[in-house]
């Protein structure tokens, strides 16, 4: 994941969902490239990709 430079944050969670990754990309056509760089990790079977509105706090 290092060799993203999206990637801003990666985090293992609990739950349904496994991992969550935070990326920031330029636009949309940038952001689906990295989709499909993750999706070709063997061991991952399935993305679902939320957009941030508004960033609220950040400490």
């Amino acid at each position: 994941m290092r060799s993203y430079w999206e990637i801003r944050s990666f985090h293992s969670t609990s739950g349904e969902v496994d991992m969550m990754i935070f990326a920031e990309a330029e636009g949309i056509a940038e952001l689906n490239n990295l989709r499909n760089h993750l999706e070709q990790l063997p061991k991952l079977t399935r993305i679902i990709t939320h957009s941030v509105l508004e960033e609220r706090i950040r400490r």
